[in-house]
């Protein structure tokens, strides 16, 4: 997590702490399991994206590490990491392919406005500028169950039908079959949502 106010942290290996933990973690846990996972039957890498990642600012990806303390928000750095999970998807897939890895695939899941001491620890109602209302809120008028937002994660896990960069999300708190609760969204919403971005455009 990370919020407006939070102050920036820098992990042992030099890295600002949201990022790290959020995407180079992931990619360096893939690339390092990576052996293991093209001598296995099936295998699957699942990352979790976020609604945040709609906050991304381009203008702060050309400082991932959130160095210029002027600009630096913890807030960001978390949104761009969010962004940055639904690219890294892509670029997995990419590089799959082109080397004919056929056992491996890679998809992104969302799991909703999950009610969580992370979003209140870090305020996230400040962060978004909903400034009507507090965190806890938002959570009884708009959020479901933690429990319920693991859901898409899941199903994105075990699912056989699933194909390389498939979104898998939820409708929420309107939910009112498993179905809905977690479900791969469709193509024509992932285009909209900027999932498929061209490769000239950061995000």
């Amino acid at each position: 997590g990370g919020g407006a106010k939070d102050p920036r942290e820098q992990t042992g290996d030099g890295l600002e702490a949201i990022r790290q933990v959020n995407i180079t973690g992931h990619f360096l846990l893939a690339h390092e399991l990576m052996p293991l996972l093209q001598v296995s039957p099936s295998a699957r890498i699942v990352t979790q994206s976020s609604a945040a990642r709609y906050f991304s600012k381009r203008e702060k990806v050309e400082d991932l590490n959130g160095t210029n303390a002027e600009l630096f928000s913890a807030w960001d750095q978390y949104c761009l990491s969010k962004a940055a999970c639904v690219l890294f998807t892509q670029a997995v897939n990419d590089r799959l392919v082109k080397k004919g890895v056929d056992n491996v695939s890679a998809v992104v899941c969302d799991p909703g406005f999950s009610s969580t001491g992370v979003n209140i620890q870090h305020d996230l109602t400040a962060s978004i500028g909903m400034l009507d209302k507090n965190t806890n809120q938002a959570h009884d008028e708009m959020g479901h169950h933690a429990a319920d937002g693991a859901l898409p994660m899941i199903l994105a896990s075990i699912e056989d039908t699933a194909s390389r960069n498939a979104w898998y999300t939820t409708d929420g708190r309107a939910s009112t079959t498993v179905e809905q609760a977690a479900h791969v969204q469709d193509s024509k919403t992932m285009e909209e949502s900027g999932f498929n971005v061209p490769s000239n455009d950061p995000l």
